[in-house]
């Protein structure tokens, strides 16, 4: 959540997280917390007790994205930091956010960061410690 917060999602998930309107933050939070769990859209409306249009609606208010679009792009974040920091493989990345497959997870991070996903986390460790000075 925290990378979210940090991108120019920002203010649509902080007025997501309205106390008057508990869907979206209970899903975003269930999200994040199991990230490894086989989530479909009927079982993340079932946990939230709303329905299946309900919560995809708001999402999408609250977030411009779909709650699976979103669940992707958390996975994508995570395995993303396993690789930077954690120095994960690839592959053992994919696995810990719960791809069933390596190419399905190569082929979403290139959709995404626009390079394979070792290439990517290579380039950002480069930017780390350019930062670091």
């Amino acid at each position: 959540m925290l990378r979210l917060l940090q991108t120019t999602q920002a203010p649509r998930v902080l007025a997501a997280t309205d106390a008057h309107d508990p869907v979206v933050p209970r899903a975003v939070r269930l999200l994040t917390e199991r990230i490894a769990e086989p989530w479909t859209l009927d079982a993340l409306a079932a946990e939230v007790s709303a329905s299946r249009a309900t919560l995809s609606r708001r999402f999408k208010q609250a977030t411009s994205m779909t709650p699976m679009q979103y669940l992707k792009r958390l996975r994508l974040g995570e395995a993303r930091h396993r690789m930077v920091v954690r120095g994960d493989s690839a592959a053992r990345a994919a696995t810990a956010v719960a791809y069933r497959s390596a190419p399905h997870f190569t082929r979403d991070s290139r959709l995404v960061y626009g390079t394979s996903p070792a290439a990517d986390a290579a380039r950002a460790r480069e930017q780390l410690r350019e930062w670091a000075g």
